[in-house]
């Protein structure tokens, strides 16, 4: 009932690149340019490819939350066959301004990616991906630093790992996408909200639809509903739960990104929320949540340490994922100073958290993503399948 993780983890290397001062003090930066090939291995029919790039210091999901600078394209038309065999294409990628960037590349092999709407700007199963490596066989990041309008040249993208997942498309579950303000301060009572895996059928235009199959089929094991793993679909619509144990001592390891001492595990997938209320240009505030907390603390609490249901550090499929949110929050001002907003340790109060409709991102340790609201619930798109609602698509996390 789990499943292997794939190997998508990749480490980013930094070269240097000096600063060069110029001419005239009021003189606008050179752009850059990056230009290589795409090479494609073990893929006999080409896709249009997509060529991203990410400032490495703001790096794209799983790694971080960037998003692309900077896009490039290669149509199908493009790419031969070299003498081993290996498909290339040559691309480019130019107006960048000085700095470090890791460069990415994506194979649409079932012509559902668009990078200018959020519902279509991620990889789907059966997708081909790849980015500029140090390394063949360890697959290693490289970063590539431009400056004072460098032709960054020779700049190769080794493509040829299929994404063998979905996305995590989701919807808010109607009875448990509510958190109380006002209950946060009772510490017996642990806010959460239930996410549920959905299929998508819909169309943004006569010939450009969004098909992702799903959910997967339920069963239960134990207290806990799962996929049945003996009939699924790799390619349906589910979460995949990854608890890390990188020491191999059997247990979840703690959270990477805050102390020991919260008790927060190392799960994915990660879950970000956004605050979209009205507040002034340049302002936001966004949290993490935390899946599956609520039942590995009260598990903790009755001292049962086998509550997860899978081998710890192996993926396994859920239809549904409880997510607990904690009264903490970041706050940045338009200046992009940072502060950190927390009831629970007493330094703010529930007046200093902002009330209303909250964003819900969704990261699967694959770096695909699912985000509601998004376009198919806002722009009135009409369902293809049966069964499908796409108003659900514009639902946000309601937090007062």
């Amino acid at each position: 009932m789990s499943f292997d993780r794939p190997k998508f983890w990749l480490l980013y290397f930094v070269t240097g690149c000096g600063y060069v001062a110029p001419l005239y003090e009021d003189t606008e930066p050179i752009p850059n340019t990056i230009k290589g090939s795409i090479l494609a291995n073990g893929i006999t029919e080409p896709s249009d490819a997509m060529i991203l790039v990410y400032d490495a210091d703001d790096p794209p999901p799983p790694y971080g939350t960037g998003s692309p600078v900077a896009l490039g394209s290669v149509p199908h038309t493009s790419f031969s066959t070299n003498s081993d065999g290996i498909l290339s294409a040559s691309y480019a990628v130019t107006g960048l301004n000085d700095g470090q960037y890791t460069v990415a590349a994506l194979l649409d092999m079932d012509g559902d990616f668009n990078p200018f709407a959020t519902a279509l700007a991620g990889s789907t199963c059966g997708d081909q991906v790849g980015a500029h490596v140090t390394d063949l066989t360890t697959l290693d990041i490289s970063t590539v630093e431009i400056c004072g309008g460098t032709v960054a040249e020779n700049i190769s993208i080794l493509v040829g790992t299929e994404m063998p997942f979905e996305r995590p498309a989701f919807t808010l579950k109607a009875d448990q996408s509510f958190i109380s303000l006002g209950q946060i301060a009772d510490t017996s009572t642990i806010q959460t909200f239930v996410l549920q895996s959905t299929g998508v059928h819909t169309a943004f235009s006569e010939s450009f639809f969004l098909d992702l199959e799903g959910p997967c089929t339920q069963v239960s094991y134990g207290d806990w509903t799962i996929c049945d793993t003996t009939s699924l679909d790799m390619c349906e619509t589910a979460f995949w739960v990854y608890p890390v144990d990188a020491d191999g001592d059997g247990a979840i390891d703690p959270h990477p990104d805050y102390p020991e001492s919260a008790g927060l595990l190392d799960i994915w997938p990660r879950v970000y929320l956004s605050y979209l209320g009205d507040t002034g240009e340049g302002e936001s505030y966004t949290a993490e949540a935390f899946p599956l907390l609520a039942e590995a603390w009260t598990a903790a609490a009755l001292g049962n340490p086998d509550w997860y249901p899978g081998p710890v550090g192996s993926v396994l499929p859920i239809p549904e994922l409880s997510v607990t949110w904690l009264p903490i929050m970041q706050h940045t001002n338009a200046d992009g100073e940072t502060t950190v907003i927390n009831v629970s340790d007493g330094t703010s109060t529930i007046d200093d958290l902002p009330s209303g409709d909250w964003s819900v991102t969704v990261v699967s340790h694959t770096g695909q993503t699912w985000t509601l609201p998004n376009e198919i619930g806002t722009f009135g798109l009409t369902a293809t399948a049966e069964g499908f609602d796409p108003t659900a698509q514009g639902a946000a996390l309601v937090i007062e």
